[in-house]
């Protein structure tokens, strides 16, 4: 008789059927563990060029009305002041108010930008009619730059860069001014050439005062000379009494 073994205690499973083709083989283990464990999956995919946090703890600033800019140094006392008026033919009436104050500072804005200046470098003393007039001083560092400003802002292309958008200014309210130049000074202690006003006081002055001043003199030179010779011919020379 076969000899018979007792059953196990737990029956085996039974074995699949062999595979068509053998499994590939599993890839050799690495030289040592990672530095840490892999990362978990994301719920959603990742969209590239999205931001996944704020870039900033705050939110961006409010851009300004006006353009910023890098402050030249500021001038000292005795530099050179250009004054200029510029036209504003586009304008019928002379603005008031808070209009007039925004008048006032987008023109010396524009102009100290243009020159790369603090907008303090320019001040518009006086808004008149005839248009709209806008009379303004500019200081300078030195008089080659003020020579150099009174050649360009004269000329239409240069008022025209001067007051532009791309320096603040409101071409689209105000247009672009026709500039005059007024006058140029200095507060240094050189002294200012004379022109022919000044040579007519210099010359004038002491001729019309100096003259009559002359005749003066003459006439009471004369008159002590006449008073003299009176006073010798009514000397009576009095006899010595003999003693």
């Amino acid at each position: 008789r076969p000899h018979l073994w007792p059953p196990s205690a737990s029956p085996a499973a039974a074995t699949s059927a062999p595979s068509a083709s053998p499994a590939a083989g599993t890839s050799a283990p690495t030289a040592g563990p990672t530095g840490s464990p892999t990362a978990s999956p994301t719920s959603m995919p990742t969209v590239p060029g999205t931001t996944t946090s704020p870039t900033t703890s705050s939110p961006t600033a409010t851009p300004t009305g006006l353009p910023t800019f890098t402050l030249a140094p500021t001038v000292s006392e005795g530099s050179p002041v250009e004054t200029f008026s510029a036209t504003f033919s586009s304008l019928s009436t002379v603005p008031t108010g808070t209009a007039l104050t925004t008048f006032q500072n987008n023109i010396a804005f524009a102009v100290c930008y243009s020159l790369g200046r603090p907008s303090d470098c320019a001040t518009v003393s006086n808004v008149r009619l005839g248009s709209v007039v806008a009379d303004v001083s500019v200081t300078f560092a030195n008089a080659e730059a003020a020579t150099a400003f009174q050649s360009s802002v004269t000329t239409t292309a240069g008022s025209t860069s001067i007051f532009s958008p791309t320096n603040g200014f409101d071409t689209a309210a105000y247009g672009v001014p026709t500039v005059v130049v007024a006058s140029s000074s200095s507060s240094s202690d050189d002294s200012p050439a004379c022109d022919s006003t000044c040579l007519g006081l210099a010359i004038g002055l002491p001729l019309g005062l100096g003259l009559p001043l002359i005749g003066f003199l003459v006439y009471m030179f004369c008159l002590k000379g006449e008073s003299g010779n009176d006073d010798q011919q009514n000397i009576i020379e009095m006899p010595r009494p003999e003693g």
